[in-house]
């Protein structure tokens, strides 16, 4: 094991021993396992880039609506009714204040 020193801001230190005291463990038992928790979150940086890709696009079948370059402007003149989305009904009855 490597024994090593460390620097906390004052307010830090006594958080830390504050910890350390409700959980029963020693200081140094929270730093390695702040640090391993560290090194389990983060993984090196070089990994990162190469190991996550874009996934593969899925064919989702019927038509695409972004194939005709002029869709964006055929939305907009869509008639306002098509573009609503429908309301949902509640199951419960409305019920009208009793006086």
């Amino acid at each position: 094991m490597i024994r090593t020193q460390v620097q906390f801001p004052d307010e830090l230190y006594q958080r830390l021993k504050r910890l350390a005291k409700e959980r029963e463990l020693s200081l140094a038992e929270v730093l390695r396992r702040g640090a391993e928790y560290m090194l389990n979150v983060y993984p090196p940086v070089g990994e990162t880039a190469e190991a996550w890709r874009l996934p593969e696009a899925r064919d989702l079948g019927g038509h695409d609506p972004c194939a005709d370059p002029d869709w964006r402007e055929k939305l907009h003149m869509a008639p306002v009714k098509t573009l609503r989305v429908a309301e949902k009904k509640s199951k419960w009855p409305d019920r009208k204040r009793r006086t």
